[in-house]
């Protein structure tokens, strides 16, 4: 499970020494904003290598691929329905941003001993079977910020209580989007995670 700040950055966020105890707790919360953040984005955010995504192709040329950024690609495969998978030469096609792009409408299948001349990705009856590197090597800072505010939100107040009075002290706990009701990411929050998670232009390489 992802966890994008240490218990030790959330000591320094809020000055204060953690117990063994405290830090487990830390460990804990954060470990679940962190989920939350993946949810909310639906990327792993984190890096993973060599991960493989095996769906059905399209007719496209575009074919995109669901994790960003992409780092690297290792491999595509196309697979005919029943017949036996063939790689794909990296020739035909190239990277842009997170689509893989067919090239050319040649297609050599020495192992189907023919040669298929088609634009695209052939569509949905040949399954595309892709292996790539994508995430953060180092997570970003707004991730980890977004991750360690959220649990600052809920070590404060863990009652998740939107008013609290201790003798003559009345605190009220509001972020100006809404009173806290758990550990949740607030709309601006989501924002910046969104913003920086979004499709993004920028180049890879192949390896």
């Amino acid at each position: 499970m992802a966890q994008f700040a240490t218990h030790d950055e959330f000591a320094a966020r809020i000055g204060l020494t953690l117990t063994s105890d405290e830090q487990a707790r830390a460990d804990t919360l954060l470990t679940l904003a962190s989920g939350l953040i993946q949810q909310e984005a639906r990327q792993t955010v984190e890096l993973v290598e060599d991960d493989v995504l095996a769906v059905p192709s399209i007719y496209g040329e575009r074919f995109r691929l669901p994790q960003r950024p992409v780092v690297s690609i290792s491999s595509v495969i196309l697979t005919p329905h029943q017949q036996d998978p063939v790689t794909v030469d990296p020739a035909v096609y190239y990277l842009d941003k997170d689509e893989l792009v067919r090239i050319t409408s040649r297609l050599i299948f020495p192992e189907l001993q023919f040669v298929h001349w088609s634009p695209g990705w052939l569509g949905p009856y040949w399954t595309i079977t892709v292996t790539y590197t994508h995430g953060f090597a180092t997570i970003p800072e707004v991730v980890k910020s977004v991750c360690m505010e959220a649990v600052v939100r809920a070590w404060v107040n863990p009652g998740s209580v939107a008013r609290q009075t201790i003798g003559d002290t009345a605190t009220v706990y509001d972020n100006m989007r809404f009173s806290p009701t758990g550990l949740l990411l607030t709309e601006d929050e989501k924002k910046n995670i969104n913003d920086l998670l979004r499709r993004r232009s920028g180049s890879v390489t192949l390896r």
